[in-house]
Order: C-alpha cells, then structure tokens, then sequence
C-alpha cells in the first residue's frame, strides 16, 4: 500500500515528514537521515513520489491497536484503512486509456475471448516472423503487415490487462468494506455489553431504592419517581433478550477472536491486491514503451 499523506485540516498539503517519520519506523532507526527528492510526478497528493509500503503495521491497524504518534491519526487511519487506488502506481490515468477500443471487457466471457484471441494472433505473428521477405512485393508492404498484426495483439494484450485491473478494483474495495464492516460489528458488540452492565446497574439501584423504602411511608413525589423506575424497568425487560445475546457474544473468546482475525484478513487482503494491482499497472504501461520502440524500430519514428 502505498502511504501519501495527503492534504491537512486546514486545506494546504502536508509536507514531508510524516513520510520520512514512517520510513524511520519501518526500519527502526530512530535517527536515520532520510532526503526526500522531488518525485517525477508532483501531482502526487503529499507532493513526494516516494513509494512506501506500511505492511509491517498493517496487523495493528487490522487490530485498532495504536501505533506511532508520528504516523497516527484520525486522517492517517481513515486514510490506512480506507484509501484506494489513489496511488499513481496503482491506477490508470485516463489518457493511458484512450487509446483502447471501446469495449466492455468486464464479464469473464469477454476475458477469455480477449485471451483467446491474444494467444492466437500471437501464434500469427511468430508463423509471420519466419516468413521470408522475398514472399512479399516489397519490403514497406511487409513492414505494414507485420504492424498491423503487432498492434492487434498489444490491443489485445492491454484490454485483457485492463479487465484484470478492474477486477482487482472490485476486488480491493470489497476487501475494505467487509474489513470496515468487521470493524463495525466489533464495535457494537464492545459498545452493546456496556449498555447491558450499566441497563443492570440502574435496576440493581432501583431494587435496593424499592425494598429500603418498602417499609416506609412514601410520599406522592417519591411515587412518581418509582414510576419512572417502572417505566426504565420495563423498557429494560423488553431489550433484555438482545442485551443477553450480545454480551454472550462478546464474552465468547472463540468468537471474537474468530471476528478479529476474519477483520485482520480482510486488511492483509486489501495490502496483497494492491500489489497485485502495482505489478499489473507496471505491466501495463511497459507494454506501451515497448510498443512505441517498436514503432521507431519499424518506422524509424515516423509514427510515434
């Protein structure tokens, strides 16, 4: 995953230093110089290209145990658990787009006739490459074919690495909602035994206030009090029933642990996509160098 720091509360970029800080800690070296150099593409969001991958930590971030003070915070947290595909080294550009044909090569159908065809215009073009010249009326006919059949299957190639990026996309979002919701359904478990024990504790109250004033006279103020309390009472015995099961829940170790470790896979999930999905986009733009070498090679650079 890579870690941008992105903008402050007030609106203006953060700067560097929680970057060079969260290197530090990765490395434990408190007092390691770290000099950060212009990045070749400075729109990135903390104005750095400084690639930072924060799997060690990711564990406690997972377990919502607290890390660095350096490093940590609401924006750093939201951003750790929840940030996608933000990274340039992670998604594509629209303009990296353009050039592709217009089709939807999201269904598994679609895939597999996108690979189909690579596979086979690819086996066209190595029978093609052992094609003697002479076969052809001139060499500028044979320059064009073989082109024309190159660009076919670097068409064919990038769409079918374009349907992998989406669905690493997909992939990678499901992976934080369900981690979030996890979250989520820990939190209320948390949240619901602690409404139970106080719920208890007020009608433990009332019960004592009741029977130390059962065998006094009670005025009418008093009266009303305890009605209030038959009131809280009765409300309590109503909810009771999912008090009960949400505090056998939390107090299951099994469970909660079963909970805690499914949250922790969901994030170790998310880290692994995401290097999934650099390595693919690398791969996708290396397919455009190489083609726009090869047009120089054939051309000698008068179609790039």
């Amino acid at each position: 995953m890579e870690y941008n720091s992105g903008k402050s509360l007030d609106g203006a970029q953060a700067g560097g230093d929680t970057v060079a800080n969260l290197i530090r800690w990765v490395m434990d070296k408190e007092e390691m110089e770290i000099h950060l150099q212009q990045g070749r593409c400075p729109k990135q969001p903390n104005g750095w290209d400084c690639g930072v991958y924060v799997i060690r930590f990711g564990e406690q971030i997972a377990a919502d145990e607290p890390i660095p003070q350096t490093i940590d915070g609401d924006i750093e947290r939201l951003c750790l658990k929840q940030a996608i595909l933000a990274s340039w080294q992670c998604a594509l550009h629209p303009r990296e787009l353009a050039n592709l044909l217009p089709v939807n090569p999201w269904t598994p159908k679609q895939n597999m006739e996108t690979f189909r065809s690579l596979f086979v215009r690819r086996s066209y073009l190595n029978g093609l490459l052992q094609t003697s010249v002479a076969g052809f009326q001139s060499l500028s006919s044979h320059r064009h074919t073989m082109w024309v059949i190159c660009e076919d299957v670097h068409m064919a190639q990038q769409t079918a690495l374009l349907s992998l990026v989406h669905h690493l996309h997909t992939v990678h979002h499901a992976a934080v909602m369900a981690a979030l919701s996890a979250d989520a359904e820990l939190a209320e478990l948390a949240s619901l035994a602690t409404l139970q024990q106080k719920a208890k504790e007020l009608v433990e109250m009332y019960q004592s206030i009741k029977a130390r004033e059962a065998a006094e006279r009670i005025s009418r103020p008093v009266e009303r009090i305890q009605d209030h309390f038959d009131m809280i009472t009765h409300i309590v015995s109503q909810t009771n029933p999912h008090f009960d099961a949400a505090a056998q829940a939390s107090k299951s170790e099994g469970e909660r642990h079963l909970k805690a470790s499914t949250r922790t896979n969901h994030y170790v999930e998310c880290v692994l996509t995401l290097l999934v999905l650099r390595h693919v986009v690398q791969k996708f733009r290396s397919n455009e160098k190489k083609l726009r070498e090869q047009r120089r090679g054939m051309f000698g650079g008068a179609w790039y």
